[in-house]
Parts: structure tokens; sequence; C-alpha cells
């Protein structure tokens, strides 16, 4: 075959895997930035949960890395940070900011990460999401077996809530203590040994 033909057809090749590629990280950037503007409207609902999302996937994400996750399960660790309380969008205004929930009130948010499930089993891109964010409050003695994602989503929602209110270090001896019982303890060695030694002044760094 001609050379110039080689050359044009491998530059076609690379032409067209280079858009590909491009396309894909587009439509990827695009999906993760649909998931954060999800989470801003359950968040501007939810005076409590302002900015939450953003220092649950920086923790998320951490363990993640230290327990050695890659690829597509990483993504959707990723995308389920943000798009795993959807479900409050399920719940009324008053019930998310009321101080003192009825045991009516507590039931009806209790629901959420099935609802959450059930709405992104009706979007295409999301539908990969939806047993992680199902399983992402069930404890780890009832669903040892939950998605690894939902797993980790559990233990660094909780951090960073104890973390917000009563600080580093109690919320590292409240993950601890629920270790093989609430939470997975595969991932609680690992949040630990990434936070135990970092300052309480750290947190700021997350927001």
């Amino acid at each position: 075959m001609n050379p110039l033909v080689v050359q044009t057809l491998l530059v076609c090749i690379l032409t067209v895997g280079i858009f590909e590629f491009w396309r894909a990280y587009a439509k990827k950037d695009t999906y993760l930035r649909i998931a954060q503007a999800f989470s801003r409207a359950t968040e501007l609902r939810c005076n409590s949960h302002f900015g939450l999302s953003k220092e649950v996937e920086v923790v998320s994400l951490d363990v993640a890395k230290a327990l050695g996750v890659t690829g597509r399960t990483l993504e959707d660790l990723r995308l389920a940070t943000y798009l795993r309380d959807i479900g409050l969008s399920g719940v009324s205004y008053e019930v998310l900011n009321r101080e003192d929930r009825t045991v009516a009130d507590e039931s009806m948010y209790a629901r959420h990460p099935e609802v959450g499930a059930s709405i992104l089993q009706m979007i295409p891109a999301y539908r990969a999401l939806s047993p992680i964010v199902r399983a992402h409050h069930l404890s780890y003695e009832v669903a040892p077996d939950a998605p690894l994602a939902a797993r980790i989503l559990a233990v660094a929602t909780d951090f960073v809530w104890f973390d917000r209110f009563v600080g580093r270090r109690v919320a590292i001896a409240k993950i601890s203590l629920g270790a093989g019982t609430r939470y997975d303890p595969k991932v609680v060695q690992a949040l630990t040994r990434l936070f135990a030694e970092e300052p309480e002044e750290a947190s700021a760094s997350l927001i």
C-alpha cells in the first residue's frame, strides 16, 4: 500500500480516536455536573446539608483510593456522593429542617435511600448507582454484601457529619466504635489511617 495512504489512514484513525476519547470524557463531565446540580438543589432545601456532598466526595475518594479502588467503581462512587440524598426531594421542607422530628417524620426521612434509588433507576445514565444509593445507610452487619461504594459512603458520610459537629478526634472514635457492626471494618481502617494523624484544622480544607 502507498505509504502516503497508510499515513493518511493512521492520521484518520488517530483523529477518530482522539474525538471519541474527548466525547467520552465530555459525557462523564456532563454526568458529574448534572449530579452536582441535583445535589445543590437538595442541599438548598436542607440547611444542615449545605456543602456536605463536596466534603463527602473528598473523604470517599481518598478512602476508596486507599483501598485500591479504580476505574468504573471509583467513577460511580464519585457520582453517588452527589446523588446519595436525591431521595430527600420526597421529604417536605418542614420535616427536613425541623429540629425535633416526630416518629412519623423520621420514618419519612428514613425512606430517602429507597426513594432515591427508584429515581435513579429511571435515568439510564445513573441506573448503575441505584444499588449504591439504596444501601448507603444500611449497617454492615445487616448488609455485608452491599456494594463497596455504598459501604464507603456509609463511613464517609457519618465521618463528615461527626467531624462537623463534634470534631475530628471524636469523629474517628465514633466511626471506630462502629467497625464490624455499623461499618465495614476494612473501610474504617482505611479512613482512620488517612485521617487519624491530621490536625482538626484539616477538616476546613474539605469545604
